[in-house]
């Protein structure tokens, strides 16, 4: 089986946002991801660079690339 190349171009940071109560915000967080695909960047950096990655346990973490994948391969944004 072939690997495929990542796409080429500039890969940004996604934020994750949060609750009042620390859980995470997924609708916001979605919204934030679409509007950044529709910006054209090549692709999105979960969990990395902005430092949410240790305040999230490996279920929230798996919770939160499910979801953004989820909602943009219908869009078109692979």
């Amino acid at each position: 089986m072939a690997t495929a190349n990542p796409n080429f171009g500039v890969y940004t940071p996604l934020v994750t946002f949060f609750e009042e109560d620390e859980s995470l915000d997924l609708q916001s967080t979605l919204a934030h991801a679409k509007r950044m695909a529709e910006g054209g960047v090549a692709g999105l950096v979960l969990q990395g660079s902005n430092g949410e990655a240790p305040h999230l346990n490996h279920s929230e973490r798996k919770s939160l690339v499910r979801a953004v994948r989820d909602h943009l391969d219908p869009l078109g944004y692979a």
